[in-house]
């Protein structure tokens, strides 16, 4: 019995931890795609969003149906998600907590939103420059409510609260947000 599908595109990488053959996950492309992965192939198809080393808001984000299990398909919407939005899905494996503006995708329509959401949190912080930090995107008050005049909210002219607003607190280790997760979160 073949493990791989032979008409499979991707060339996958694999380690063998004690005894068991596991996707070597070493690159960008290698997330981008993920979706093709034979799902046998899996080392593990559910995991909690409590009780793990990753903290619980960043799993509960990945949780797309919200009933507290991240799927298979979790990750791979997750996956498509960031590589579609960055330039380089390389990024997503170096540990950084800030991302340059210049690195963001705006030729698509997640990567375009991503862009203007980064400038309108930089913006609502009353700060310049071309790169946005996980620390900014932290204060989900400042992200909703940010200390400004009414009349200058929105370089964009979005409301306050707008989902796309807060793509970037999605990235920097929220990966993907479901509405259900963040209307809880919220406490809406």
């Amino acid at each position: 019995m073949a493990l791989i599908k032979k008409d499979q595109k991707y060339k996958w990488n694999f380690d063998n931890i004690g005894g068991c053959s596991r996707v070597r996950i070493a690159s960008g492309q290698d997330i981008a795609h993920l979706d093709e992965l034979d799902v046998k192939m899996w080392t593990v198809l559910s995991c909690p969003v409590k009780g793990l080393e990753i903290e619980e808001k960043s799993l509960k984000y990945m949780d797309r149906d919200a009933d507290g299990k991240i799927r298979v398909n979790d990750v791979i919407s997750v996956a498509k998600w960031m590589t579609g939005a960055l330039k380089n899905p390389d990024f997503l494996l170096e540990g950084k907590d800030s991302v340059l503006l210049s690195e963001i995708n705006e030729e698509n329509e997640v990567g375009l939103k991503l862009g203007k959401a980064a400038k309108q949190i930089l913006f609502n912080l009353g700060k310049e420059g071309e790169r946005i930090s996980l620390a900014d995107t932290a204060d989900i008050a400042v992200l909703l409510f940010p200390p400004v005049e009414p009349a200058q909210k929105s370089i964009y002219g979005m409301h306050r609260f707008d989902y796309d607003n807060l793509c970037l607190y999605c990235l920097f280790g929220y990966a993907q947000h479901s509405r259900k997760a963040l209307h809880k979160d919220l406490g809406l």
